[in-house]
Order: C-alpha cells, then sequence, then structure tokens
C-alpha cells in the first residue's frame, strides 16, 4: 500500500511538473507571438511610409518629364495635377484667413507637406535586469 501511495505521489508530481512546463512554454510563445505582431504592424508602418515616399518621388520625376510613364499613370498624374490646381486657390483663401472645407485642407496639406524627417534615432535598449542592478549599485 505505501509503495502505491509514494508512486501515486510521485506521478502526481510529474505531472504538475509537466503542467507548469507547459505553462512556462505557453508563455513563450505568446511573447513571442506579440514580438512577430508588433514587427509585422513596423513593417507595415515602413512599406505604408515608403509607398507614400515613391509616390511623391514618381509624382515629382513625372511633373518635371523625366521618366516614361505607362498611359494610365500618366492619366493618373494629370487628375493629381488637376486636383493641386483647384486647391491652390482654397489655399490662398485660407491664408486670406477664409475657411476651407476639412478634406480638401486634408489633401492639400498631404500635396504640400515637405517631405517627413527621418524618425530619430532610437535609444539602445538596456534589459530590466540590467536596470535593476544598476539602480541597486547606485544605492
Amino acid at each position: 500500500m505505501a509503495k502505491r501511495a509514494a508512486l501515486k505521489a510521485q506521478v502526481g508530481a510529474l505531472f504538475r511538473q509537466a503542467v507548469d512546463q507547459l505553462d512556462d512554454v505557453r508563455q513563450v510563445v505568446r511573447r513571442r507571438g506579440d514580438r512577430i505582431e508588433a514587427d509585422i504592424r513596423r513593417l507595415m508602418q515602413e512599406r505604408d511610409r515608403l509607398m507614400v515616399l515613391l509616390g511623391e518621388q514618381t509624382y515629382k520625376l513625372a511633373n518635371q518629364g523625366k521618366v516614361p510613364l505607362p498611359s494610365f499613370v500618366q492619366r493618373t498624374v494629370e487628375r493629381l495635377n488637376e486636383v493641386v490646381t483647384s486647391l491652390a486657390p482654397q489655399a490662398a483663401s485660407k491664408r486670406a484667413g477664409v475657411r476651407v472645407n476639412a478634406h480638401a485642407e486634408g489633401e492639400l496639406n498631404g500635396h504640400t507637406a515637405p517631405a517627413k524627417k527621418r524618425p530619430a534615432a532610437k535609444k539602445a535598449r538596456t534589459s530590466k535586469k540590467a536596470r535593476t542592478s544598476v539602480s541597486k549599485s547606485t544605492n
């Protein structure tokens, strides 16, 4: 009987250890998944920023006649030029103190805004453990 109880206790302890290890693995997988999602969001934002930049650069080159464009792209450039031209009087009115509709402002600001500055360099990250050991050593 005692052997049976001891065996049952050992099996129970092994089972609890296995469950604890699975919980640890689940947490690691979740953290990695969160990091992957953050990386994907960052890459998508970078892609969007680069697409806007590419569009602005292509638009400038197209208006300068420096690149040959397929007809469907040329039509888009011509339409964009029409929109910009129609917004110019509204922008002048705005400078004179007349209210322009918000949608036109957004389009105008998106078109005439200077190129975005590069983001500031990120500070080097230190681990929580490193920050804790530094703060303990300074006390």
